[in-house]
């Protein structure tokens, strides 16, 4: 229980506490010694903080630390998916023991609108903030975890639920020009080998960078065709091989090697700061899909269903996300429509 302490240096009450993790602590008031309303204001700031010990008090089982990491990991949800729940559940834990809540039943709706707050400010060891829409994405892994607690009876609701916060509109990746893909491929050469070997694989096949650490297991050279087992979604797929990556792939199979790109991880910032280097202004790894997409949908031969196969997009929407078709991608249009002429006697070669 907390309590009024004095210290012999100075003229303020403080209050002595018990914190989340039962530590007892001194904080300081601004309420003076002797004086007959500030004390009772400290007597009051004193009692909230009891409070608070009564709320931490909870039962262990209803602790953040005794059922979430467990939970998470024995979700059924691919590994990608699962490490993007562990990531963000990091971040709101450190902000939900640094304002002292140990466990989902003190979560309020004002909590939510505080943790966006202070990630926006909160760098967690980067050089920027982190965006609207990750502390957004952070919030909704939040509230997947308050539905459990309240399945198991941790909490009475799950204030997290319809927070109708907007998104920002996430800036679209370009596609990338010939130029471009031979300036990367120059620069490549004084990189990492595994990049280099991802980009090809990349901007041949418009796999994502967690996607191109294919075991050469997987690679199949009488059927011609690439297995890609580690995806999005939990959604293997198979497609033929590019010929273009062929002579990739037959030298990795000489060398022994055990992947066709030995991606250290899920981290794409060594291609950020390349393309930053090379002033690829908004260029992401993630661009070689957006290329590989745009190009196929310029082709007449490839209909949009196959197109979706080939990169194992889950729905049509999806894939037209990818696209960037301009205005030249146009052109033919009207000679395809076949619109008669209205037959009014202009003549259309005069517009």
């Amino acid at each position: 229980m907390a309590s009024l302490v004095r210290r012999k240096t100075s003229p303020f009450w403080y209050v002595q506490h018990r914190t989340a993790h039962g530590d007892w602590k001194r904080t300081a008031t601004r309420y003076r010694i002797g004086i007959g309303s500030d004390t009772r204001k400290a007597r009051e700031l004193a009692a909230e903080y009891s409070l608070k010990e009564h709320q931490n008090k909870s039962e262990p089982r209803e602790n953040w630390s005794c059922w979430v990491d467990d939970w998470l990991a024995g979700r059924r949800l691919s590994p990608l998916t699962v490490a993007r729940y562990q990531s963000s559940w990091e971040h709101v834990r450190k902000f939900l023991h640094k304002v002292g809540i140990q466990g989902p039943r003190y979560v309020t709706y004002a909590t939510c609108m505080d943790y966006m707050a202070w990630r926006k400010k909160n760098k967690a060891g980067r050089k920027k903030p982190a965006t609207l829409n990750t502390a957004i994405m952070e919030l909704k892994v939040l509230g997947f975890i308050m539905g459990e607690a309240v399945r198991r009876g941790f909490a009475n609701s799950n204030p997290c639920r319809e927070l109708r916060i907007p998104r920002d509109k996430p800036r679209e990746k370009p596609e990338l020009t010939d130029d471009q893909i031979s300036t990367i491929r120059e620069a490549l050469k004084t990189e990492p080998e595994w990049m280099s070997d991802a980009f090809e694989l990349a901007i041949h096949h418009g796999c994502r960078l967690s996607e191109c650490r294919v075991p050469m297991e997987d690679v199949d050279f009488t059927r011609n065709v690439i297995h890609f087992r580690k995806t999005k979604g939990d959604k293997p797929f198979t497609v033929p091989i590019h010929p273009g990556i062929l002579p990739l792939l037959k030298r990795k199979a000489k060398t022994g090697a055990a992947f066709v790109s030995e991606v250290p991880g899920n981290d794409s910032k060594p291609f950020h700061t390349l393309f930053k280097k090379l002033g690829l202004v908004g260029v992401s790894f993630h661009s070689t899909r957006v290329t590989v997409v745009s190009r196929m949908a310029r082709s007449p031969e490839i209909k949009p269903e196959l197109a979706r196969r080939y990169v194992n997009h889950s729905s049509e929407l999806v894939h037209r996300i990818y696209q960037r078709l301009g205005a030249e991608d146009l052109r033919g249009i009207s000679g395809v429509l076949g619109i008669p002429s209205p037959g009014n006697g202009d003549d259309p070669q005069a517009i």
